[in-house]
């Protein structure tokens, strides 16, 4: 049993150090484990470390342009570097995003609708956001963005979801 472990452990490892930089999430998925990781057993025990995620955006005044995600899980690099982003097209009053397999662990996520698609979240003279944002959590910053102590949370079930309403 203690090879087992090991062995999961030896192969979260690997992932965490970015050894095949080829997978969108950042090497957050399970998929490439089971590509390098022969023995059933084995599988088992590392997918118990992985949830299927779904992000739950509401709040759109517009159902045009597209909703910009960006998904942490250290506070070190919050709020400047994303462990991996994602661009959505805004079509309804209600976006859906799904992550299968991703790693258990404690995540923030920013989002803003980006209407004009322009690749910024607008602001006026103020620097006061124009275009609706949210974090998870409901989380709201004063003078800035939402602090990690509010932002995150867990991520430590098989099936996760998070709602997130844009203001």
């Amino acid at each position: 049993m203690s090879i087992l472990i090991a062995s999961v452990f030896f192969w979260l490892g690997l992932i965490s150090t970015g050894l095949d930089a080829d997978w969108q999430l950042n090497n957050y998925s399970a998929i490439e484990i089971t590509s390098v990781t022969p023995h059933t057993d084995v599988l088992e025990v590392q997918e118990d470390f992985f949830a299927n995620f779904t992000l739950m955006v509401d709040g759109f005044s517009q159902q045009k342009g597209t909703l910009r995600i960006a998904v942490f899980n250290s506070q070190y690099d919050y709020p400047d570097t994303p462990t991996f982003t994602q661009i959505i097209r805004v079509e309804d009053t209600l976006v859906e995003w799904r992550v299968n397999n991703l790693a258990y662990g404690n995540y923030a996520i920013a989002v803003y609708h980006d209407a004009n698609e322009n690749g910024e979240l607008d602001t006026n003279f103020l620097g006061i956001p124009t275009e609706k944002y949210g974090f998870s959590n409901g989380a709201r910053g004063k003078f800035g963005p939402a602090t990690w102590e509010q932002a995150n949370f867990p991520v430590s079930h098989r099936l996760e979801s998070h709602k997130i309403t844009l203001e």
